[in-house]
């Protein structure tokens, strides 16, 4: 029976790049290179490797990125896996309807191995492990050779990051789970008979992995003869220190992380965005100052010429141009109102949300400058009058709507959707330090590094109260949820804090939240349905995995009914003038 742990492995079982012959692989072409021709093959075709390195980013922006169909409009790449995460958690809020492709992560009822969403996230990681398993086992782990050193030391970090996203997904935190099985790990020099019986490894065992392929990943790229990398798309040395930052973090290596996450930014020059620059929306654009690494999406790619298969489309709530699924549709990304009320006045990220009145302070440019106005027309074919109400509600957004991300090329009416993607930014390493500093028994330079970073560029008013080092970790993740809400992060603090997911509290004997119906449920920091389960297509190809061996989900939550009192939009009917081919059902299977 051929395996196909996630589609990883169907074109290593076909073109056999797995062996465990470092010296002799198999070019893209079918050609044969040693490590001793390496140097001759990147001066007389760089394509045959460059084409597979630009593959382990292209992967990661990729529509459809692991169906091979359309038919999945989630299937977006990592910012979908993103979304996906953070539908799971306390934080962003989406309606679970029909039109909503994350509504499966929201109730999680997605927790069913025969759906699609577990079947997309598995292969995506798996997908990219493919292509970098291909890169290493065609260069000589010995070479000399800059460029080689560089192909390798991006497909070990590459590798890494896919293995970290994989553990912290199906399978709790690292401390206190050590020996509990992870995934299964496949590697270049993986045999072909035993791709078919392929056990989950222990999660002690997967970390270690993961680590040895970062320690790898530094050794290559700390070079000097190593080219500079093309884009922010690529790694190098300094992701390479970030990633390594974020597995030391997790694995409560507290000095390593700091040490790590210092020399990431020391490593990449940046400085996290600025007051000024997140005072409107922005994260729109990957080369801007303040984020290390990032998925480009260009205007040609598939997921932006799909029109609304994309992150731009379905979650910044800004897209009022041709495409705009969210704005069309009404399923909202939201912050929880919860959250929304810890965020202090004085903090620039208030003005990610709309309020209670359905405004927000990152909007005021828009409004100003009459460009609000001009969406408003373009969307409903007549003049806006403030008699309607506040522009935005009119234009159908609930309150806490997040104007977080700007749309497409910071205009509301855009006709496309090509944000690019961030996926490591300064602020998070900042962040690191001052949790790292506090939790390793430093509690006062913890304290002083997040008091510099809130006050320099989020909050002037920002004061660190915590007395313990716990309190200050609990401060540090306040600071995390609010900074990096939408980008993918707050979902796997989750997991490693051993944190419940808190998505209402009751005062007076009523529910205050804004999760809407099917969605009104805490999650306790222990409940099996936190875990992703195996897709069944795995069980079903690899004799190393049964089903009593699967992540059992045990019983979903039920919501409490939605409270009559929650604000919805103030809309007013007018005649759409706006439409979008190819909307459908968001079907789970």
């Amino acid at each position: 029976m051929m395996k196909n742990i996630k589609f990883l492995l169907l074109l290593v079982i076909t073109s056999s790049i797995f062996g465990c012959d470092d010296k002799l692989n198999q070019t893209p072409d079918g050609g044969m290179i040693t490590g001793d021709q390496l140097t001759e093959v990147i001066n007389n075709d760089p394509s045959k490797l460059q084409s597979e390195v630009n593959g382990l980013y292209s992967i990661m922006k990729a529509f459809p990125a692991t169906t091979g169909s359309g038919d999945y409009q989630e299937d977006f790449g990592i910012p979908g896996i993103a979304a996906k995460t953070d539908h799971n958690g306390q934080d962003l809020v989406g309606d679970v309807t029909g039109y909503n492709w994350f509504s499966g992560e929201q109730d999680l009822t997605n927790r069913n191995f025969t759906y699609r969403a577990p079947r997309v996230v598995w292969n995506q990681f798996y997908k990219q492990i493919r292509t970098a398993n291909s890169i290493i086992g065609k260069i000589d782990r010995a070479t000399t050779d800059p460029i080689g050193k560089s192909y390798l030391g991006q497909a070990f970090a590459v590798r890494a990051y896919d293995y970290f996203n994989l553990v912290q997904l199906f399978q709790f935190t690292y401390v206190g789970n050590q020996d509990k099985p992870a995934v299964p790990i496949i590697t270049d020099q993986t045999p072909v008979d035993s791709l078919t019986n392929n056990p989950r490894k222990t999660v002690a065992q997967v970390y270690a992995f993961i680590m040895k392929d970062l320690n790898d990943a530094i050794g290559y790229l700390d070079d000097d003869d190593i080219p500079a990398r093309p884009d922010v798309s690529a790694v190098n040395l300094a992701i390479a220190y970030g990633l390594r930052a974020r597995v030391n973090l997790v694995m409560q290596n507290w000095d390593a992380a700091a040490s790590d996450a210092a020399n990431a930014l020391n490593q990449s020059g940046q400085s996290p965005m600025s007051m000024q620059a997140v005072s409107v929306p922005t994260f729109d654009d990957v080369t801007e100052p303040g984020i290390m690494w990032g998925c480009i999406i260009t205007t040609t790619d598939d997921a932006t010429t799909s029109g609304i298969c994309n992150y731009t489309s379905m979650c910044t709530n800004l897209c009022f141009g041709y495409g705009g699924y969210t704005t069309i549709v009404g399923t909202w990304k939201k912050v929880n109102k919860l959250l929304y009320d810890e965020i202090p006045a004085t903090d620039v990220r208030k003005g990610w949300f709309l309020d209670e009145n359905y405004e927000a302070a990152a909007l005021k440019g828009y409004e100003n400058s009459g460009e609000a106005e001009e969406a408003f027309y373009e969307w409903y074919g007549e003049p806006y009058s403030p008699d309607y109400g506040p522009i935005w509600g009119v234009m159908g957004m609930e309150p806490y709507t997040s104007v977080k991300f700007a749309p497409t090329n910071k205009q509301l009416t855009y006709p496309e959707n090509s944000n690019d993607w961030p996926l490591m930014r300064a602020s998070e390493m900042e962040l690191i330090i001052a949790e790292a500093k506090g939790m390793g028994g430093d509690l006062a330079g913890g304290k002083a590094a997040l008091e510099a970073y809130v006050q320099a560029y989020r909050d002037p008013d920002f004061v660190s109260t915590a007395t313990s080092a716990q309190d200050f970790q609990d401060e540090v993740w306040l600071q995390r949820r609010i900074e990096f809400w939408g980008e993918g992060i707050s979902w796997f603090d989750l997991m490693r804090l051993n944190k419940p997911a808190i998505r209402y509290k009751e005062v007076d004997g009523k529910v205050v939240t804004n999760y809407g119906a099917l969605a009104i449920f805490d999650i306790p920091a222990d409940a099996p349905y936190r875990l992703w389960p195996i897709p069944q297509k795995e069980i079903q190809t690899n004799d190393g995995i049964s089903d009593a061996e699967n992540n059992d989900m045990g019983t979903l939550p039920t919501s409490l009914p939605v409270p009559a009192s929650m604000k919805k939009a103030q809309t007013r009917e007018f005649g759409f003038v706006k439409s979008i081919s190819g909307l459908q059902d968001s079907s789970p299977f």
